[in-house]
């Protein structure tokens, strides 16, 4: 609990809202992206586990990752290795950012997440 002031969404004193709300309108992109050992689709999809392919694409548009990912051998089906060894940095922040846009938070933080590209 914090001693004194606020912090505000929209002029909504968080304080006010549950924990669990909160979590769901905020969407992080850490600087350190973690990345599962499955394929593109997967990591994105990780956002939302409910979306789409077509959501998952759209996600991946937006953040400028999906001309990218149609040239790996696999597309969208490619494993992107432990921790996403087989992708750059910026890939890796580019599928960070297209999961955190897949959720569709109210507020996106980022992390540095713009480092790598």
């Amino acid at each position: 609990d914090i001693q004194s002031g606020s912090i505000k969404i929209d002029g909504t004193d968080i304080s006010n809202i549950t924990q669990n709300s909160l979590r769901r309108s905020i969407g992080v992109v850490p600087q350190d992206t973690v990345l599962f050992n499955k394929d593109v689709l997967y990591n994105i999809r990780y956002g939302r586990v409910s979306a789409t392919d077509r959501e998952v694409e759209n996600a991946a548009r937006t953040a400028e990752m999906h001309d990218r990912i149609n040239t790996f051998p696999e597309g969208y089906k490619t494993i992107v290795g432990e921790r996403g060894l087989k992708l750059s940095g910026g890939e890796k922040q580019r599928v960070a950012i297209a999961r955190t846009l897949l959720k569709a938070p109210t507020v996106v933080l980022l992390d540095e997440a713009t480092s790598a590209l």
